[in-house]
């Protein structure tokens, strides 16, 4: 494996590349297999927990997971071009009776992916192959085998102490979104490593300076020279005693200074709530999320708001609606007519100006029933209301003022 570091080359094998990136302030995984390398900036290491202490990335991660979460699971069956809600079905039951709640279950899978670039679930078969129950296993306790030439892909799950248990992949629910091979998940945090530590050490710098006194730091040039380390010494606790946060007294007597020369920039000059807000940016663009919703609000209005929800369902949530789906069909679903649905519709309710206007176009337009329209709004069905209507005329007839329709034109089309 060929790498270059300023001005030589060298070949090494994926073990002795990684130590050698780490000895050069890199960052290396090689647990998933994808050798995936991220430059280290120059200012310091930080891990992917640290990452989730950033406000953006966890307000990012925590939008998609929990969006992914509250969406409702139906077993869909598609009959003669109708759709229709399997009813009790025991597939869509599954994600409902596990050890978490359905909700926190999409949420670890959704975290997991963003984090570590996969999320496993175990699929339990009965003795005749059908799923009874779903275990979320930790992606650290299983293992990825995959043979290049014969195509063979099996899961090694350690279920106890140095117990190890194979895993076929039909029986194993594999979420990746980001993969080199299709085989072994990248996580969000592989790409997005420089940026995470940009966000971090300005963080930290923002600690540093309010950890000060909001004081830059600098020298003291005196009238006279030092006669000993003793003056030194004390000329430097009395300056930081009043430049030193919490405990600092406000005031420093000192004698002999002559200036105080700044060796550090102060926070307007470095621009320090600019880069802040442009991390948020930056962290953003890695989720397809506007920084709007990720509660940057410097340039926005209402209106850029609600478009940003928009964009957000039919940018990133929509992607990750079609991976789950596609896992849970080709593992779980057997009948070819049926298909698991995560209704992304809910989250596209908007005001209710907006909703009323939406369903009365729908239902004055013919397109959806009186009762459907109820149901989107949680209400129970009434009778009578289970027929397409368009006003003055049934869209059966799709006729208006027809000599079938009875109206009240007839007696003049009489007299006429």
């Amino acid at each position: 494996l060929n790498y270059r570091m300023g001005f030589f080359t060298k070949r090494l094998s994926t073990k002795t590349l990684a130590q050698e990136l780490e000895s050069r302030g890199c960052s290396c995984d090689i647990s998933s297999g994808s050798n995936v390398y991220s430059l280290g900036l120059p200012f310091g290491q930080f891990t992917k927990k640290s990452a989730m202490g950033l406000s953006a990335w966890l307000s990012a991660t925590n939008l998609i997971s929990n969006s992914i979460g509250i969406l409702p699971i139906y077993e869909k069956q598609l009959k003669e071009n109708a759709k229709s809600i399997v009813e009790s079905s025991a597939i869509a039951a599954l994600f409902y009776s596990t050890r978490l709640t359905k909700f926190n279950l999409m949420k670890k899978i959704v975290i997991d992916v963003i984090m570590k670039g996969n999320a496993f679930i175990y699929i339990k078969r009965n003795g005749q192959g059908l799923p009874v129950k779903l275990v979320y296993l930790q992606p650290g306790k299983v293992s990825i085998q995959y043979n290049d030439l014969e195509d063979k892909l099996t899961y090694l799950v350690s279920s106890t102490k140095d117990v190890k248990k194979v895993v076929q992949p039909e029986d194993m629910l594999h979420f990746l979104m980001y993969s080199n091979d299709g085989v072994n998940g990248l996580s969000v945090y592989n790409y997005a490593q420089r940026a995470v530590n940009l966000a971090n050490s300005t963080e930290s710098s923002a600690k540093e300076f309010f950890d000060s006194g909001c004081q830059i730091k600098g020298m003291l040039k005196l009238k006279n020279p030092l006669v000993s380390d003793k003056q030194r010494n004390e000329i430097r606790q009395n300056w930081a005693q009043v430049h030193s946060g919490d405990s600092s007294s406000g005031l420093a007597v000192l004698s002999g200074v002559e200036e105080f020369t700044p060796v550090s920039t102060d926070p307007d000059k470095s621009q320090l709530i600019e880069t802040r807000q442009y991390n948020t940016a930056e962290i953003a663009r890695f989720f397809n999320i506007s920084p709007v919703l990720l509660g940057d609000l410097s340039h926005t209005s209402y209106g850029d708001v609600e478009q940003a929800s928009i964009d957000f369902v039919l940018h990133c949530i929509i992607p990750w609606v079609n991976m789950i789906e596609n896992e849970i069909n080709r593992k779980l679903i057997e009948e070819k007519t049926h298909y698991i649905d995560l209704d992304e519709n809910t989250l596209l309710r908007s005001n209710k100006t907006n909703q009323a206007n939406y369903i009365k176009t729908l239902v004055s337009g013919g397109v959806m029933t009186a009762n459907e329209a109820r149901n989107i709004l949680d209400l129970n069905p009434m009778s009578g209301a289970d027929n397409l209507v368009i006003p003055f005329t049934k869209i059966s007839d799709n006729k208006v003022n027809s000599d079938g329709n009875k109206t009240d034109n007839n007696d003049e089309t009489k007299d006429e």
